[in-house]
């Protein structure tokens, strides 16, 4: 992880390096839950699927002892989201 670039009330976004390229590193808060375990992969079968000019790529997703975080492409233009790109 290199800096925090935006942050709610559930999770954290981070500008860092993954394969040699910047992205963005989306990560949630404390430790979940089961059902929010289930929730998030749930979340990360979806965003793996979308593909469009106008949403961010999805990179990958880790899960471990009740942590999770995506991992994403990385825009300057990133929305507080995470997925969309802002058209400026």
């Amino acid at each position: 992880f290199e800096r925090k670039i935006a942050e709610g009330s559930l999770t954290r976004i981070y500008r860092g390096r993954w394969e040699n390229q910047v992205v963005a590193i989306k990560t949630l808060r404390g430790i979940l839950s089961s059902s929010a375990e289930e929730q998030f992969q749930r979340e990360v079968a979806i965003v793996r699927r979308l593909k469009h000019p106008q949403i961010v790529s999805f990179y990958g997703a880790s899960l471990e002892q009740g942590h999770a975080c995506m991992v994403m492409e990385y825009t300057d233009h990133q929305s507080s989201c995470g997925f969309s790109k802002n058209l400026i």
